[in-house]
């Protein structure tokens, strides 16, 4: 037993289902629970971004990629584009891996950007008196709809990921 592979698949997986997992929590129950408080959403969101979820997700995001793709390289022996071409399964692991790449790039470039502006524009609607200017409100829905879209992707992304990994060796 090997167990420099082991601890790097152990941290591939797990750090793999807590993405997966984070990912459909926020897309299919915070976001629409949080978009049908409207304004009233704005203090536990704070709370959220308080409690450091963009950081979780860096975190876990990034060491299932570099975990992910180690382990992609040793099963390669170092030949990438023949364990591509050469098997289902190294293809599946390919295409997972490519996606979830894809994923974490989209959050480290976009999402980021996009949730610092949501709470930028967030404060300033809070801050306003009385009630919160009509381009004010424009540029958060605006906002509101790219994360929206970006999380979707994502969510989609990883759930590609998550099948194709999971039943690579069975194909």
């Amino acid at each position: 037993m090997d167990i420099g592979l082991v601890i790097l698949r152990l941290f591939h997986i797990v750090d793999g289902v807590l993405w997966a997992g984070g990912a459909i929590f926020l897309t299919w129950f915070i976001e629409p629970v949080a978009l049908a408080l409207g304004p009233k959403a704005g203090p536990f969101m704070g709370a959220l971004n308080d409690r450091k979820i963009g950081i979780y997700f860096s975190i876990v995001a990034s060491f299932a990629v570099l975990a992910g793709t180690i382990l992609y390289w040793i099963d390669a022996n170092g030949d990438l584009v023949g364990f591509f071409t050469g098997s289902a399964f190294g293809f599946a692991l390919g295409v997972g891996g490519l996606t979830a790449w894809v994923a974490w790039i989209i959050g480290f470039t976009r999402v980021r950007v996009l949730t610092a502006q949501l709470g930028e524009t967030g404060a300033k609607v809070a801050a306003s008196d009385g009630p919160p200017a009509p381009e004010l409100l424009a540029q958060l829905q605006g906002i509101q709809h790219d994360l929206h879209q970006i999380g979707l992707v994502d969510f989609w992304l990883i759930a590609i990921a998550v099948v194709l990994m999971s039943t690579a060796r069975y194909l």
